[in-house]
């Protein structure tokens, strides 16, 4: 019964949300204060303020704040929208039987999400991802859905990343499969998320011509090496390192970073591949990255700092000190 008021609460959050960052609005508090805030700074809180919709914090049993929610947010004027065509095509690289895949964030965004479960072969990555989803209310994921080894699901700048080791290599009568799945985080423990949608599977046929990678640096390390691979705007780290059959799902660490993996064996060694920002590329040149297993990760009670959609002071002006 405390899962599924949990599972309502945070998909009341989702759709209350979603609304909120249509008209503009949104609400501050945290788990030990009884009032929803339209100032961040009202009272001179000691304890950190997350931000939420006001239907999220109503739904969490917050009350409105006498002192500073006082604005209709009906009446508040709605941001700019934008019109111009956006990017919305699937692209993909392989480089020796490895596949990465970007999948734009209008792409996700078009996706009819319905409830049920994400695929089987996705679901430790899936969970990997969800339980250190600490920079963001919420993040819509692709998931293949076919067979192959799963090796990294990421979410960079709201595009949906994947890397799979197909049993056969995809084509246009062999197609990746894959679903879009969005998970939603409670802001008040870090570490609990849900599945709140499922697409249906989706299908991709890559071009006939597909992108090979080419290797951009290698460097190795005292327990680790690297290559790394980069073309059309897409990078790629292969990571090995000492081998255990028994834990191949974790993190790869590489400064603030942490990116969900599932490697394989090969000549002894456990090989990881993930997708990496251009930050993250230039980074591996200085540091080693850390393969973490997802029994040992640690999520800190501090980590989930959610970013703000609004300036703290968008409502009211911020209580002067005396």
């Amino acid at each position: 019964m405390k899962r599924l008021v949990l599972l309502i609460i945070l998909a009341s959050l989702l759709v209350c949300g979603a609304a909120a960052e249509g008209i503009g609005l949104t609400v501050w508090s945290n788990r030990a204060d009884d009032c929803y805030h339209s100032d961040k700074y009202c009272g001179n809180p000691e304890g950190e303020r997350y931000a939420l919709s006001e239907g999220a914090a109503i739904d969490f049993g917050k009350q409105p704040c006498p002192d500073c929610v006082t604005l209709d947010p009906y009446n508040q004027p709605r941001p700019d929208v934008d019109l111009e065509p956006v990017d919305a095509e699937i692209t993909c690289a392989e480089r020796s039987g490895t596949w990465v895949f970007r999948f734009p964030a209008a792409l996700l965004a078009s996706i009819p999400l319905n409830k049920g479960e994400g695929p089987e072969a996705s679901a430790a990555l899936t969970a990997v991802f969800g339980e250190n989803l600490t920079d963001a209310l919420d993040a819509t994921l692709a998931a293949p859905a076919g067979d192959g080894l799963v090796m990294s699901l990421r979410s960079i700048e709201g595009d949906a990343w994947v890397v799979v080791r197909p049993k056969k290599s995809f084509k246009a009568k062999r197609p990746l499969s894959w679903v879009a799945e969005h998970i939603t985080v409670d802001i008040f423990n870090p570490g609990v998320y849900t599945v709140t949608g499922v697409s249906e599977v989706q299908t991709y046929k890559p071009p006939k011509h597909v992108t090979d990678l080419d290797r951009a640096f290698s460097r190795s390390y005292d327990d680790v090496s690297v290559d790394t691979y980069s073309e059309d705007g897409m990078s790629i780290a292969v990571v090995r390192t000492e081998a255990d059959d028994d834990r191949l799902t974790g993190v790869i660490r590489l400064g603030a970073s942490d990116i969900p993996v599932t490697g394989y064996i090969s000549k002894g060694k456990a090989v990881f591949c993930c997708p990496l920002t251009d930050a993250e590329l230039e980074l591996l040149r200085e540091i080693a990255p850390v393969f973490i297993p997802k029994d040992e990760i640690d999520v800190a009670p501090d980590a989930f700092k959610p970013i703000a959609t609004l300036p703290p002071d968008v409502f009211a002006e911020p209580v002067q000190e005396d």
